[in-house]
């Protein structure tokens, strides 16, 4: 059992009486703590806050100051606009604060408008102030070897960016192979400040499809001197980049090292990581800890013991209730390397459903923990498990003991806390399945109940709807389903498989979850529907056109691969080459196709064969990819509803769009599989619709 304390427990957004009932504005509303940064003293700590409002349409940011040691008031500073990652696709930029030497100070990117600057805030949140002006949007910020000098990235100068963008507006879009097919040649995507015309940066058949905005002649580094307040932009040498002093002590360093050989593209690596200790003197040698507590499938070093006597480590996975090769978990570690000894500081997963400790959060799923000043005796850092939103923890690397400092989703945790079990099942395509199950409100052993499936990422975070833009899975079950979250290792099946078997190997999971629950009595095998976002929602097609297993399906994105996106979107070279998707899924020119490989994988024409009621909820970057899908269920008779959303991306961005989805997917989900219909009369003309698709597929008798 953990031991938390709630010592200084302090929760800023209150105001309202705990509801008896979770709902998707809940879930859309969770405050994702974005980053953690300690003061140098390590007596202060100022937390990144996002907080998605569907009211104002917004994901408005903040940054809250939490003292450590002596509890008192919390201070909320707002954080500006959001700014977009320009290597993202509707990704925010986040980025921690840094502070200055003496802790007076913490510095920050912020967006007001159009223009992203340099900003300070004093320590007790008592003053704000700009303190750069440049005509190039700060793009990132790093600490340098030199505490007095920060090493900032610069976007291309403003003016000639939108300069460019104008000129090929007033001259006419050239339609050549550096277009990013199907999605829209103006306003592609957000990038810092707004949507932009992104095209391909190269076409070549060795390029793996970088993107860049019009304008765009690459980033420049700049200095800003942090004492000064002044942005050195030609700058002449940058100091080096800080190194992580938690990995030195004054005699030896200690790094993070792959267990297994590195496959080619690291990304797929699957494999586990240890510690290896370096001597900083001449001669002394390298030990590696090969001892099993070492061994995790993530590690972040958190720094040496005031004796130099132990390594402190932060490990995810290093073992649990379902074993090694599951993600989610975290646990703090010490390594005494004299002695090869390995000791246990802090478990996360204790009670059986392992967390994340974190203090940066880039994107979705994407949570690490960076080097940070201890706060004396302890670590400073976010917590969240799939049945916890994020809060604020303060844990004692002497004793393991966990306090709580701030916690911004207490209404939250009290409705999903001790909901979510993790689960695993046989499958026949020779990986083991394994997710997280939420089971209903009124679960009564013995009855069987309808389900849906989520698909494809969960056990990195706060589940809300498995990978991203999925129906809620706790929201599910107070509506009477049971919800679970497959959890796909698609980097396991890449790496390790034939690409080309990916949907089937996907299926195939989910497949035999539907199986698993059969058997062991809980489901109602004629009501269980399939949701999924991009890959979930590609294998997901794929899986309805190949079984009759679901009775409704919810996709976030269209099928992939067709034919039509192959000859329409995807012309420059190396979206066609040996390392392009379809070439590692094996798929030919669709026009010389001697085995039938197209027919094998792609969904549109085997549309006759699709009986589940679909709902595709597409962003309008994308729909066009999602036309074959539609237009084949359309003229088969299918019952087939698709709604595009303007101005988003990939994963919804826009807080109305993600209550939105939230909503109908339920809705779509109650009505197939509960015969149930919500009686706003707003809705009602949604339920004319859908009673007259369920009147087509009565009229259209199922293939078999």
């Amino acid at each position: 059992m953990r031991l938390v304390f709630l010592v200084a427990a302090l929760t800023l957004f209150t105001g309202r009486p705990a509801l008896a009932s979770i709902s998707s504005t809940m879930i859309v509303e969770m405050r994702e703590i974005t980053s953690v940064s300690v003061s140098p003293s390590g007596r202060l700590a100022v937390v990144g806050i996002c907080h998605p409002n569907p009211l104002s349409n917004k994901r408005e940011t903040s940054w809250v100051i939490v003292a450590l040691r002596d509890g008192g008031t919390l201070k909320t500073v707002p954080a500006g606009e959001e700014i977009y990652d320009p290597m993202g696709s509707g990704t925010l930029l986040l980025q921690q604060a840094l502070w200055s030497r003496d802790g007076q100070w913490f510095f920050y990117l912020r967006r007001d408008g159009e223009e992203v600057q340099l900003w300070e805030t004093r320590a007790d949140g008592t003053m704000t102030r700009q303190v750069t002006h440049s005509a190039s949007d700060l793009i990132e910020l790093k600490r340098s070897s030199d505490p007095d000098k920060f090493i900032v990235q610069l976007a291309p100068d403003r003016d000639a960016m939108r300069r460019a963008e104008e000129g090929e507006y007033r001259n006419g879009i050239l339609y050549d192979d550096h277009i990013i097919g199907g999605m829209p040649l103006t306003k592609t995507m957000p990038i810092i400040d707004r949507l932009r015309s992104v095209r391909w940066r190269s076409v070549k058949g060795s390029d793996t499809g970088e993107f860049a905005p019009l304008g765009w002649s690459g980033s420049t580094s700049a200095v800003f001197d942090v004492p000064l307040r002044k942005l050195r932009t030609a700058p002449g040498t940058l100091p080096a980049i800080y190194a992580a002093a938690a990995a030195e002590s004054s005699s030896n360093r200690v790094t993070v090292v792959a267990v297994s050989p590195m496959p080619k593209e690291p990304r797929f690596y699957e494999g586990q990581y240890t510690l290896q200790l370096e001597s900083k003197t001449e001669g002394g040698g390298i030990q590696k800890c090969e001892i099993a507590g070492c061994i995790a499938n993530r590690i972040a070093v958190i720094g040496w013991s005031p004796d130099d006597a132990e390594i402190y480590y932060l490990a995810d996975s290093l073992g649990g209730p379902l074993g090694s090769g599951y993600p989610g978990g975290a646990a703090i570690y010490a390594w005494n390397p004299r002695g090869n000894v390995v000791r246990r500081i802090h478990d996360f997963g204790a009670e059986g459903l392992w967390g994340r400790l974190y203090n940066l959060s880039r994107t979705a799923g994407s949570m690490s923990f960076e080097s940070s000043p201890m706060a004396g005796r302890e670590i400073v850092a976010a917590f969240a498990a799939a049945d916890q939103p994020p809060r604020l923890e303060a844990i004692s690397l002497d004793t393991g003991v966990a306090r709580i400092l701030f916690d911004p989703n207490s209404e939250l945790r009290s409705l999903t806390q001790g909901r979510a079990v993790w689960r695993t099942w046989e499958t026949s395509t020779g990986y083991s399945g394994r997710g997280i199950m939420v089971l209903p409100d009124d679960y009564r052993p013995g009855e069987k109940y309808p389900a849906v499936i989520t698909t494809y990422r969960c056990g990195t975070g706060f589940l809300r709807g498995g990978g991203g833009d999925n129906p809620p899975e706790f929201v599910l079950a107070h509506q009477g389903f049971i919800a679970i979250c497959a959890d796909i290792g698609v980097g396991d099946i890449v790496a390790s498989d034939d690409w080309s078997r990916l949907h089937p190997v996907f299926c195939g999971i989910v497949l035999g979850l539907v199986a698993d629950l059969t058997r062991d009595g809980k489901l109602d095998p004629t009501r269980v529907g399939l949701s999924g976002q991009s890959l979930g929602a590609n294998a997901g097609a794929y899986c309805i056109s190949h079984s009759n297993a679901f009775a409704a399906a919810a996709l976030r994105h269209g099928s992939s691969p067709e034919r039509a996106s192959w000859s329409l979107f995807s012309n420059a070279a190396w979206q066609r080459g040996p390392n392009s998707f379809f070439g590692r899924m094996h798929l030919p020119d669709p026009r010389n196709d001697p085995t039938g490989r197209w027919d094998e994988i792609s969904v549109s024409p085997r549309a006759r064969e699709i009986n589940a009621p679909t709902l595709i909820q597409v962003d309008d970057q994308e729909y066009l990819s999602a036309l074959p899908l539609w237009s084949a269920m359309h003229e088969e008779g299918k019952a087939i509803e698709m709604h595009v959303f303007p101005g988003d991306t990939h994963m919804f961005m826009q807080p109305a769009h993600m209550l939105v989805n939230f909503e109908r997917q339920l809705d779509w989900f109650r009505f197939w599989l509960k015969h149930e219909e919500d009686k706003a009369p707003f809705k009602r003309g949604q339920y004319d619709r859908w009673n007259r698709l369920r009147e087509l597929t009565r009229n259209s008798p199922p293939q078999p």
